[in-house]
């Protein structure tokens, strides 16, 4: 629920409502090891655990929403009325007690963090000071907040309101400021973001002297007298860049005491919370979200740029060689103080100019945050193209979440935006990405098991990636989607063509590496893959493209498995399933298969229950994994039943359109099982419905063919003139 990009400035009544990513259970863990840990910690006898969430993790619930065993739920109301009255009073708040306790549990439930804010009216009311009776009778102080007819809830967005309005000016451009970003900063942080600093200059880097180049000698007098001229005028920015830093730096020691000042009037009042274990500062969610909702457009946009000069000094750049997520913290808190400052465009800019959603993606399959950072670009849901999309860089956002909402198998969704995107791409005639585009929408179906639809598309995305406008990187991309479509489907002959003309590309490190990840699950289907041939393409994944590691690692899981080497297929498989937590993800035929070594090894506890785990929300590519298991269990029933669905699901469409290696191993386990393979209906082209984008790409790509030729015709005849 709180993955998101405003969760900073979530509040309580709206938390667990709505997931703005996919149809996921908002209380369910990002990272499934999470889930496994907060599992186990119910078991953990004889300690006794105090966790706080507004919302109640999944795993410490089942089925029916009750809790597991071990586990005792406890909803935390308010304080109790002497205890709130009790902690009013210590922050300097005097009257009558019976008039204290009634309004606090009337107006704020006694709710702490409301209290603290109270305290801090009533301690500044500037008529008697600190008494809540003189105070709350004052038609200008508590009489001021006008409660009488709200909820709990409107009641505490009121008071915090009031309590942010009578802030002093520095006071509240602080507060501002903070409510802006998504997390606790440090005390140098806070000290850069100071509102009685001017704002960061932009960095100028020190000119080169011309003359002192290589090029000088061979230069025109005029040429030598305009780059002098250049040099001059980029020493005296430089040198007004040197004097505003000496300035800004003098500023930053006079404007300390009033930033000390400014940070212990904001925690008196319970504004401002800081955590002494790690030493940094942070405001309550309800306190950021009340804060960054009431500031005006330009305010937005004056606090929030100090938030993206000061982070973008900070962003790790280049992103590729990032050692870990945090290296892009910085990089979200600017897209994410763009948005709050209403700059959309510029927050695209910022996404399409830099590589760290690549990154994100390639090194650390790090899905779920791409779609956090990409979630402000669309209006109301995925389905929701915005009109940003009539831009290329609005393409390009999509083509991203599209990716990322496939890994996260959010199949629809990712359907839905890639078709939105081409739609949008002719018509603008951006027609540029429309062959990855096309690969996109191929791939999505592949993964939904449409592959009849899956080899459509991916002979029109060949088609486009022939025209003159796309480069070679294109055309190599696509040739290796369709091998990988190609062997998938059994067709081997015409993928080992393919792969032919794949080696005659000059390519990449990149895609060296998905071409070997490729070649290496060619070779298993076709049962020739070799140890020198799997370690190649390891080699060439491992600093490139996680998901190539993590997919090898599972391939040489499988691999062994089949040679019935169940120690080796265990270490293989238990790396990928870790590699798959790691990055948030669940691999399940992985898990379900490193059970299978276990059981074989003899190491497997309770394997009944682990198969009974596995069945549950169980997708179709994992049904013969499953019906192994139950095999090597002994339960011939559950294997025979699984067994059946592996067959139907790996027909997919029919042949040609089948999981071939899917589709001769769950026959070789029905036949071991001495079970009849089920009757399947096969391919039907005349029942194949078309997509609509189908047609239209195929009509743009005859469009851009017939520009190419014409454009072809014309300079050989100008050719032809020129000649005579």
């Amino acid at each position: 629920s709180y993955h998101r990009h405003d969760a900073a400035q979530l509040q309580d009544e709206h938390a667990g409502l709505t997931d703005e990513i996919s149809d996921r259970d908002p209380c369910a863990a990002i990272n499934p090891e999470d889930e496994d840990l907060l599992r186990a910690l119910s078991s953990a006898v004889p300690s006794k655990l105090l966790l706080t969430s507004r919302l109640v993790p999944r795993p410490l619930l089942n089925r029916s929403g009750q809790p597991i065993p071990g586990v005792l739920r406890e909803r935390l109301p308010g304080l109790r009325p002497a205890d709130a009255e009790s902690l009013i009073r210590s922050c300097g708040v005097s009257g009558t007690s019976e008039h204290i306790q009634a309004y606090l549990k009337t107006h704020c439930d006694c709710h702490p963090l409301v209290i603290g804010v109270l305290a801090g009216l009533i301690t500044d009311y500037i008529l008697d000071k600190g008494n809540f009776d003189a105070w709350v009778a004052d038609a200008k102080g508590g009489g001021a907040l006008n409660l009488a007819k709200l909820d709990l809830v409107q009641k505490r967005n009121q008071i915090l309101s009031v309590a942010l309005m009578a802030l002093p000016e520095k006071d509240r451009q602080l507060l501002a400021t903070l409510a802006l970003l998504s997390e606790s900063v440090d005390y140098s942080t806070l000290a850069a973001l100071n509102p009685s600093l001017s704002l960061i200059p932009e960095i100028v880097d020190k000119p080169k002297d011309p003359s002192k180049g290589p090029k000088w000698k061979n230069m025109t007098y005029r040429d030598r007298e305009s780059a002098l001229e250049d040099y001059r005028k980029a020493l005296f920015r430089r040198s007004e860049f040197d004097e505003t830093t000496a300035r800004r730096e003098i500023e930053m020691r006079e404007a300390a005491p009033i930033l000390a000042a400014s940070v212990k009037d904001l925690e008196r009042r319970g504004l401002l919370q800081y955590d002494r274990a790690t030493k940094r500062y942070d405001l309550h969610p309800v306190v950021r979200g009340i804060a960054a909702g009431g500031l005006r457009h330009e305010e937005k946009s004056h606090y929030g740029q100090r938030v993206v000069d000061h982070f973008s000094q900070q962003a790790h750049d280049p992103y590729e060689q990032a050692q870990g997520l945090e290296d892009f913290d910085n990089a979200r808190l600017i897209v994410k103080a763009m948005f709050q400052m209403g700059k959309e465009r510029e927050a695209r800019h910022f996404i399409t100019s830099n590589n760290f959603i690549y990154a994100l993606n390639m090194r650390f399959e790090a899905h779920n945050e791409i779609l956090s950072i990409l979630r402000p670009f669309f209006s109301e849901d995925w389905t929701k193209a915005p009109l940003i999309f009539d831009e290329r860089g609005g393409i390009t956002l999509a083509a991203f979440a599209a990716v990322a909402l496939r890994r996260l198998r959010a199949f629809q969704e990712s359907f839905t935006v890639t078709q939105t995107a081409i739609t949008k791409s002719i018509k603008a005639k951006h027609c540029a990405s429309l062959c990855t585009q096309l690969l996109s929408l191929a791939s999505t179906a592949g993964e939904q098991n449409r592959l009849a639809l899956e080899d459509r598309l991916t002979r029109l995305a060949i088609e486009a990636s022939n025209l003159k406008i796309y480069k070679k990187g294109a055309a190599l991309s696509i040739r290796l989607a369709r091998f990988r479509q190609l062997s998938k489907c059994g067709e081997f002959d015409d993928a080992d063509l393919l792969w032919t003309e794949i080696c005659s590309f000059e390519m990449t490190v990149t895609a060296a590496a998905v071409a070997s990840h490729h070649y290496a699950v060619h070779l298993f289907f076709r049962g020739s893959l070799t140890e020198e041939e799997l370690a190649k393409a390891e080699i060439k994944n491992q600093s490139v493209s996680a998901i190539g590691v993590r997919n090898l690692a599972g391939l040489r899981g499988f691999w062994h498995l089949d040679k019935g080497e169940w120690e080796r297929a265990k270490q293989s498989l238990q790396q990928a399933v870790a590699l798959a937590h790691k990055a948030g993800k669940v691999d399940r035929r992985s898990e379900i298969r490193f059970a299978i070594a276990k059981v074989k090894l003899g190491e497997l506890e309770a394997p009944e229950h682990a198969a009974e785990h596995f069945s549950q929300d169980l997708e179709g590519h994992c049904h013969r994994a499953l019906a192994e298991l139950w095999m090597a269990i002994g339960n011939r029933e559950e294997s025979c039943r699984l067994a059946k669905s592996a067959y139907i699901w790996a027909w997919a469409d029919g042949e040609p359109y089948v999981n071939w290696y899917e589709l001769e191993k769950s026959r070789e386990l029905l036949q071991h099982l001495g079970v009849e393979t089920p009757i399947t209906a096969p391919y039907n082209q005349g029942t194949a419905a078309t997509l609509p984008v189908e047609e239209a790409a195929l009509n743009a790509i005859l469009e851009l063919r017939r520009i190419e030729q014409e454009a072809a015709l014309e300079k050989s005849r100008k050719k032809g003139r020129s000649r005579n």
